[in-house]
Parts: C-alpha cells; structure tokens; sequence
C-alpha cells in the first residue's frame, strides 16, 4: 500500500485518520506541525501527505508550498473550520 504523511495538530483527529489509514494497510507517519511536516517529507517521500490547513507554526498554503518544493507529488487538504460568534 501507500507511505503517507498525517499532518495534524489535534491529537483525536489525527488518531482517527491514522487507525482507519494503517487498518487499510498503509504505512503512515505523523507530524504534528509544518515544520515537522517538511522535515518527514524530505526523509521519508511519502507517496501522498494528508495536511491540515490550520497548523500553530504555519499557513496551510505556505506548507503546501514548501512540501511541493520537497517533492510530495500528491496533497490532500483536510481541515475543519469552527465559526466563532
């Protein structure tokens, strides 16, 4: 199967992603930031990175770009937008 990248920065969300992926047969790896993120996908080239958007250290669009620089060839955004009132 695939070698993934989960980046996720809420430790639930990132749980579930990371059971149902390796219950599926995927090799998958965890990062909590962008810059760990970035880091893993230069070591580790990952086939596909799940990245969520809203990270503590960076833009989810710089992330993006940095991760393409490094060569991810595929990018699946994930993120959950909470409206404040």
């Amino acid at each position: 199967m695939a070698k993934l990248l989960l980046v996720e920065d809420e430790p639930a969300h990132l749980e579930l992603f990371k059971r149902c992926l390796t219950e599926d047969g995927h090799e998958v790896h965890e990062a909590h930031c962008g810059k760990e993120a970035i880091e893993l996908a230069r070591s580790l080239s990952p086939s596909v990175v799940v990245l969520d958007l809203v990270l503590p250290d960076m833009d989810g669009i710089e992330a993006i770009s940095k991760l393409l620089e490094c060569g991810s060839p595929k990018i699946v955004i994930n993120t959950c937008y909470e409206s404040y009132r």
